[in-house]
């Protein structure tokens, strides 16, 4: 039985030994587990307590379906759908960086978030929206509670950090408010194109 917490009673964390050694053993991920520790169970959980499933109530979508999937730490999915229409898209690995700030070089684990994607197929102005490049249908306008789902991710995976790759400029400018900057050329690099 996993045990409470964060004094939380509703989110459960894995035992980081059963944690590594599904890692050193398992060189599948197998359907339905989230990095070797998150069950579906315990994903859905953390969509709840984050309030993304009840937003996508209030959006009309009363009963999505979740479904994990990936082949190993460099390629995990996490995919909500309902009614043959996917909801909420993450395409998700877990990746070791070198940082260097100041004179020192740290090494330490992210989740990056190679994809992330909502759609809205009940959108009431669906076909009047201005789409973004890479968009087929508007968003679900969801990103408070997305980005409290990945914070809760990052803790239940025992990570300090996430990293999102956007790969469309769209996506730059939706995360740019809450980017922290490790490099100073970065930072102005942002600043000046957002000029």
């Amino acid at each position: 039985m996993p045990k409470v917490a964060y004094n939380n009673p509703r989110f459960f964390d894995f035992l980081y030994d059963d944690f590594l050694c599904a890692v050193v053993d398992s060189h599948v991920v197998s359907s339905g587990v989230l990095f070797h520790s998150l069950t579906k169970e315990n994903v859905w959980e953390l969509f709840e307590i984050t309030g993304v499933l009840s937003e996508l109530k209030k959006k009309g979508y009363p009963s999505p379906k979740l479904d994990l999937s990936g082949t190993d730490d460099l390629y995990q999915r996490v995919v909500l759908t309902e009614g043959g229409e996917i909801l909420i898209h993450l395409r998700l690995s877990i990746q070791e960086y070198r940082i260097q700030i100041n004179d020192y070089f740290f090494k330490e684990k992210y989740l990056v978030i190679n994809w992330l994607q909502t759609r809205h197929p009940k959108h009431p102005d669906r076909e009047k929206s201005r789409l973004y490049p890479g968009q087929d249908m508007p968003g679900l306008g969801i990103f408070p509670e997305l980005g409290d789902f990945i914070g809760f991710l990052i803790i239940s995976l025992r990570l300090n950090v996430a990293d999102v790759r956007a790969e469309y400029f769209h996506d730059a400018m939706n995360f740019r408010r809450k980017f922290q900057f490790l490099e100073v050329e970065s930072k102005a690099l942002s600043k000046a194109v957002n000029n």
